[in-house]
């Protein structure tokens, strides 16, 4: 039987045996090894602890989202019937706070937008009031104060239903409707 560098055999006694000490570098590296363990630990238990705190906001506000996204579909299907499609006749937006509807809007109303200066944050927020059918006006107003770019996203739902359509990369022409 030959020494194998890792282990050693004791004298005569077979089945005997024991590891060569541990290099500086072995055991330096076992404690980082630790260290890195605990601090792991640390910060799964910390996250655990938050995750837990919030649980029951969070289900809270998955309750009143899916309560209102009951009554929102509703109002969407009552606005499909009185305008027309969304998507063809109507825009809806959804938002963290709920969900928006924009209504077309008619040749002149665009025509005069278009030549305002659209980039105007008073022209958009004019603009898509003008054609805003659901929420409420108070709703949509506390909807903007919370999410200022929400008139953005209505006065882009406005130009794709007057009949702007982006560049098609397939094509290369511009596709109105």
């Amino acid at each position: 039987m030959g020494q194998d560098d890792s282990t050693y055999r004791t004298a005569g006694i077979p089945g005997t045996q024991f590891e060569a000490p541990k290099t500086e570098e072995e055991i330096r590296r076992e404690a980082l090894q630790a260290k890195l363990d605990e601090a792991r630990a640390a910060r799964e238990a910390a996250e655990d602890k938050r995750t837990r705190r919030f649980e029951l906001d969070d289900l809270q506000r998955e309750i009143e989202r899916e309560a209102r996204a009951a009554e929102e579909i509703e109002k969407l299907e009552e606005l499909e019937v009185e305008h027309g499609r969304v998507g063809i006749h109507i825009w809806r937006i959804d938002t963290s706070m709920g969900m928006v509807v924009m209504g077309r809007p008619t040749p002149a109303k665009y025509r005069g937008f278009a030549d305002k200066n659209k980039t105007s944050q008073n022209a958009q927020e004019q603009f898509a009031r003008e054609f805003l059918l659901y929420p409420d006006k108070q709703r949509f107003n506390a909807m903007v104060s919370t999410l200022p770019g929400l008139i953005g996203r209505c006065c882009d739902a406005l130009i794709w239903l007057a009949g702007w359509r982006q560049r098609e990369q397939t094509e290369g022409k511009f596709e109105t409707s």
